[in-house]
């Protein structure tokens, strides 16, 4: 409980007090059995609100750890350049214990951040299992004004891959290089 939910608290307990003091000189015995009932009743209503409360902050702590876990095996999503002959092929490795899906290479980023990215769309198999490597050697560039730009694809690996993909939970991760991942959508349970 944080400060301000006891301090709440307190004055309610002592505010209920002072009503039954003031109340049980003004009442008699009869409507005193009613009155009990009565605040009997709300002690009742405010004990499950209380426990409302605080399942709902169990259930929030827990989302929230099992969110960290999946940004912490999010970062073992790795993508970058192999040299093959004269070509790059862009690869994206599961270097975690969980298998990932839904896997997709969507751009790459030019080193100068005042340039587009290009884009590209690339889909791995389905599912990209723990400690396994996947590679895209024939890819192609989407928009074809940049085509002349990367005819030369042995320089293409200065340029930073962007990937998306999933998780088991179904948080959709964002990568562009070696930039940490963010989530580009979180599922609850």
């Amino acid at each position: 409980m944080t400060r301000g939910s006891v301090v709440w608290i307190v004055v309610s307990a002592m505010v209920g007090v002072a009503v039954i003091v003031v109340t049980r000189l003004l009442l008699d015995e009869g409507p005193w059995a009613a009155l009990g009932q009565w605040v009997g009743g709300l002690g009742a209503l405010f004990a499950a609100g209380v426990a409302l409360w605080v399942a709902h902050q169990e259930t929030r702590h827990r989302q929230d750890t099992e969110f960290e876990a999946a940004y912490a095996a999010a970062h073992f999503v790795t993508s970058g350049w192999r040299a093959d002959g004269f070509e790059g092929i862009p690869f994206v490795k599961n270097s975690g214990t969980r298998p990932v899906t839904h896997l997709r290479i969507t751009a790459l980023h030019p080193p100068e951040s005042s340039l587009d990215p290009i884009v590209v769309d690339l889909s791995a198999p389905p599912v990209l299992l723990p400690q396994i490597e996947w590679a895209a050697p024939n890819w192609q560039v989407r928009n074809s004004a940049r085509d002349a730009e990367l005819s030369l694809r042995g320089d293409i690996e200065p340029y930073a891959i962007e990937i998306e993909f999933q998780d088991l939970a179904g948080n959709t991760w964002r990568r562009v290089g070696a930039s940490p991942p963010t989530c580009k959508s979180r599922m609850k349970s």
